[in-house]
This record gives C-alpha cells, sequence and structure tokens, in this order.
C-alpha cells in the first residue's frame, strides 16, 4: 500500500482547501497537529513516573518520629540517586525541638520533614525497614513479622529517657545526633552494593 503524500504548500495557497482533502484526511492533519505535544508530553511524565516508582526505598522508624528523622534527614545527604528516604513514628509522631536545634547546628533543616506515624503501606513499599530504638530502655517496635525479613535493628540511645537536668539532656541530643550521622554514613557503600 502506498500512502499518498500531500505538497501542504501547494494546497494552502487554494482558496478552499476543504476541496482537496476528506474529512478523515483533515481530522488526521488536526491529531498530528495538536494532540502530537501532549502525547510526547504524557510520555515524558509516564517515563519520570516510572523513573521515581524504580528508586529503592529505605524506611526508617523509630518509637516517635524524633530520631528516625534525624536518619532520614542524614541519609538524604549520601550520594544515593539509586535511594530514596522515608522517616515515622511507631507509636505517635512527636518530636522535642532539641533534637531539631541539634540539627540545626549541623545546617540541616529538620522541620523541612513533615512528621508522620508509621502506615503499613509504606513498609510495604521499603526494601529495607531501620528500626531505631534504644535496646536498654525502650518498648520493642512491633514490625509485623511478614516485614521482618527486611528489617535491621539500630541500638540508639533515647535522649528523652537519659540525663537529668537540661544541659544533660541537650549533651544527648547532641550524641544521638552524632551516633545517627556515622550509622547513617556506614550505609553508603551498603546499600551502593545493593542496586
Amino acid at each position: 500500500m502506498v500512502l499518498k503524500t500531500y505538497d501542504m504548500e501547494k494546497y494552502w495557497e487554494k482558496p478552499r482547501f476543504s476541496v482537496y482533502l476528506s474529512f478523515f484526511q483533515k481530522l488526521s492533519i488536526f491529531f498530528c497537529i495538536y494532540s502530537l505535544p501532549a502525547g510526547i508530553g504524557i510520555v515524558q511524565i509516564k517515563r519520570k513516573d516510572f523513573r521515581e516508582m524504580s528508586k529503592k526505598l529505605l524506611y526508617f522508624v523509630s518509637s516517635n518520629h524524633e530520631r528516625s528523622s534525624m536518619a532520614e534527614a542524614w541519609a538524604k545527604r549520601l550520594n544515593l540517586s539509586d535511594w530514596s528516604f522515608m522517616s515515622a513514628g511507631w507509636f505517635n509522631n512527636d518530636r522535642n525541638p532539641m533534637s531539631i536545634k541539634a540539627m540545626d547546628e549541623l545546617n540541616i533543616d529538620l522541620t523541612s520533614t513533615p512528621n508522620r506515624t508509621v502506615n503499613d503501606h509504606m513498609m510495604e513499599l521499603a526494601d529495607f525497614i531501620i528500626s531505631i530504638y534504644d535496646f536498654g530502655q525502650d518498648h520493642f517496635i512491633p514490625i509485623p513479622k511478614e516485614h521482618q525479613d527486611k528489617m535491621i535493628e539500630w541500638d540508639i540511645k533515647n535522649p528523652n529517657l537519659h540525663g537529668q537536668s537540661l544541659l544533660e539532656k541537650w549533651a544527648a541530643y547532641q550524641e544521638v545526633c552524632d551516633d545517627i550521622a556515622t550509622k547513617v554514613k556506614k550505609l553508603e557503600s551498603s546499600l551502593n552494593v545493593y542496586m
């Protein structure tokens, strides 16, 4: 089958353009002119969504949304373009202002991370779940059995349960901030292998 081609310059000069093209031919030209850019846009959006969905997910959880949000903030500074990071609190999404201040000293804005509580959907999506709690002080975080094969536990003290005076608590928050930074940094080489 040979497709007929049209010299559009020639036909455009004619006063009665409609005489030379059938209804279906004009309809085809209309869709080629007006629909093609939109189609390209849709393809680009779908490709972008696919790229986002193809990223692996590391999910940090802690008893409240404090140590886990610190871990998320540190993790976002890693050179891991194929990973995305989320965090949440298991029992509640509270955050002590001291955790925000401790991170702010290191030019990390913790207030940009929204307060979240753990949900099953994110646990299902996660490639790994890092459960952060104080083994000696906190309640055990009851990760459901179906997700325990991808769980990693970090023993990081709960700064709210250490120190009596305000100064001692502040020192505890600074120490926790440093401990989390060290553990997150060690993740970089491990996660680069898991590609």
